[in-house]
C-alpha cells in the first residue's frame, strides 16, 4: 500500500498507444511490400572492428568475446588424445544431442514430426555434394580431395542414422569431427568457404546441408576454443566456476497496432536483462546461434553498446519489446527513443524503390561462425 493506504501505480511500460501503432503499421507495410526480400543485403559484423573502450578492463578481445558468446549460444540450443578434449567434447555432444538429430533430420530424432516427411542430411549429402567434379583440371587435385572428404563424411552420417543406441555419443563425435574435417582444410574455415574458393556457385555454397555440416563442425570448433582459452594465463580465471543466468523468454503478447501475436527475441532478451541487472565491466557482444533478423539489428545498432555477429536483414513482423515496467525513466526514455528511431527507419525502407531491395537467401538466418585471428 502507498502512504495515503491506496494502492501504488504501476510503472509506465516502453510502448504507448501511438508508438505501438506507428511501428506496427510501419512494419506490417514493409513486410507485404518486400514479400521475399530485405531492404538491406546481410551484414557480417565480424569482419569490421567495433568502437572499443576501456579495453584494459576485458582479459578477452572484442573478437574473442563475440566469438564465445555465439559458442555459448549455440550450445543453448541445445579427437585429439588429450584427455581434456575428449572429456569436454563428450559433454558437449551430450548437452545438444537432440538438437544434433535434428539438424541430421535422421532416424534418431524423436517428438520431431516436422521435418520427418524431409530427406536425412546424408541423403542431401550424397544427392548433391558427393557428385561434385572439377570443371578445369588445375583444380582436379582440390576437388578429389573434396569428394574424398565428403565420401568420408557421409559414411559417418549414415552410421548415426542407422546406429544402435548404445554407441551414438561416439557416432555422433565421428561425425562431428568429420564434418570439422571438410571444413578446415588449408586456409577454408568451413565447407561453405572451401566450396567458394574452389570455383563453385553460390547456389551450392549456400545449400541447406552445407550450412548443417558447418554447424555440425562447429561442436568441435567450441571444444577447441575452451580448452584454449582455459589454458592462456589471462583468460584461465574466466573459465572456473562457471555458472549459467537464465533469462526467462517473456510471453507472447498482441501489441496495439499488431495483427499478430509477437514475441521477444533472444538478442532483445539479452540486452533487456542486462539493462535490468548491470554488470561491471559489462559484456559487449551479443551472441547469437543464428543471424540477426531485421529488426534486432535495428534495436542492437541503435541501443548502441553491443556487438552482432551477423544479419541476415529479413524483416519479421511478429516482433516486439516487453513493457519492461521494471526501467527507470531514464532507461525508460531511453527504449521509447530506439522504437521511434526504428518507426523512422522502417519507413525510410518503405520510400525505396523494388530495384533496390535485397532478395533473400535461402538459410541466410543459419550461419556457422568462425574466428579470424
Amino acid at each position: 500500500m502507498g502512504p495515503s493506504g491506496t494502492e501504488p501505480q504501476p510503472q509506465e511500460g516502453i510502448w504507448t498507444e501511438a508508438s505501438s501503432t506507428k511501428f506496427y503499421q510501419a512494419i506490417l507495410a514493409l513486410s507485404q511490400k518486400l514479400q521475399s526480400k530485405s531492404p538491406e543485403s546481410p551484414k557480417d559484423y565480424r569482419s569490421t572492428l567495433c568502437n572499443r573502450t576501456d579495453e584494459s578492463a576485458y582479459a578477452l578481445s572484442y573478437e574473442e568475446e563475440l566469438h564465445l558468446a555465439d559458442h555459448f549460444a549455440f550450445l543453448a540450443h541445445a579427437v585429439p588424445d588429450d584427455p581434456a578434449y575428449s572429456r569436454l567434447f563428450t559433454e558437449v555432444v551430450k548437452l545438444s544431442q537432440m538438437r544434433i538429430y535434428r539438424r541430421l533430420r535422421t532416424s534418431q530424432s524423436k517428438g520431431s514430426s516436422h521435418i520427418s516427411v524431409k530427406a536425412p542430411v546424408h541423403a542431401k549429402v550424397a544427392e548433391n555434394l558427393t557428385g561434385i567434379w572439377s570443371q578445369t583440371p588445375q583444380s582436379l587435385p582440390d576437388i578429389t580431395n573434396l569428394r574424398t572428404d565428403l565420401l568420408s563424411l557421409n559414411t559417418a552420417l549414415v552410421a548415426v542414422d542407422s546406429g544402435s543406441s548404445d554407441n551414438q555419443i561416439e557416432l555422433l563425435k565421428a561425425a562431428i569431427l568429420k564434418s570439422h574435417m571438410v571444413g578446415n582444410r588449408g586456409e577454408s574455415k568451413s565447407l561453405a568457404a572451401r566450396l567458394e574458393h574452389l570455383g563453385f556457385n553460390k547456389s551450392k555454397c549456400q545449400r541447406r546441408e552445407v550450412q548443417e555440416i558447418d554447424k555440425l563442425s562447429k561442436y568441435w570448433q567450441i571444444c577447441i576454443d575452451l580448452i584454449r582459452l582455459s589454458r592462456q594465463p589471462q583468460t584461465r580465471p574466466l573459465c572456473k566456476n562457471l555458472t549459467l543466468e537464465v533469462c526467462v523468454a517473456p510471453p507472447r503478447t498482441m501489441p496495439i497496432g499488431s495483427t499478430e501475436r509477437c514475441s521477444v527475441h533472444g538478442e532483445v532478451q539479452l540486452i533487456l536483462f542486462y539493462e535490468r541487472y548491470p554488470k561491471a565491466p559489462p559484456p559487449r557482444a551479443i551472441g547469437s546461434s543464428k543471424a540477426a533478423c531485421l529488426l534486432c539489428d535495428l534495436f542492437v545498432g541503435y541501443h548502441g553498446r553491443y556487438g552482432l555477429s551477423h544479419s541476415h536483414m529479413k524483416p519479421y513482423s511478429r516482433w516486439t519489446i516487453p513493457e519492461c515496467r521494471w526501467a527507470t525513466d531514464s532507461q525508460r526514455e531511453g527504449l521509447r527513443g530506439i522504437v521511434d528511431a526504428m518507426t523512422t527507419k522502417l519507413r525510410s525502407y518503405q520510400q525505396k524503390g523494388q530495384q533496390a531491395f535485397y532478395h533473400h537467401v535461402p538459410f541466410a538466418e543459419s550461419r556457422a561462425h568462425v574466428l579470424l585471428l
